[in-house]
């Protein structure tokens, strides 16, 4: 993974497998052949198609990267660096948010939101982070 660009990964027992993650996490782009294999990660994975090549087929997702050349390359390649510290589990004294981290904000900024609409609160200023 660490010499490749991109990283085929196809359904496995179920849409979504471990490989997409470990590309992601490798600065590997993924190359699935749906979106089912990001649905319902977009607390950790926001906008999942501005980093992940979706193609049907193999020869789609060949002819994807050729059109997309050099520069589109470097475009995606930089919005997965940006996502890359969202899959990893870091020391707790980390500088980056980890995916512990984004998961108990997300919680957090639910609650705070549940929290203010039961109480009928109009204009509650949520967290910072939210």
């Amino acid at each position: 993974l660490l010499l490749k660009r991109f990283c085929y990964e196809p359904h496995g027992d179920s849409p979504t497998r471990q490989g997409y993650f470990d590309a992601i996490s490798m600065g590997c782009i993924p190359v699935v052949p749906d979106n089912t294999s990001f649905i319902g990660y977009n607390t950790h994975l926001p906008d999942a198609s501005e980093y992940t090549i979706i193609a049907k087929t193999f020869d789609s997702a060949i002819e994807q990267i050729t059109q997309m050349g050099e520069e589109g390359y470097q475009k995606m390649f930089t919005k997965l660096l940006e996502v890359v510290p969202r899959v990893l589990y870091a020391q707790q004294d980390a500088d980056f948010d980890d995916s512990v981290t984004v998961l108990m904000k997300n919680l957090g900024c639910k609650v705070a939101k549940e929290k203010a609409e039961f109480q009928g609160i109009e204009n509650y200023r949520l967290p910072s982070y939210c």
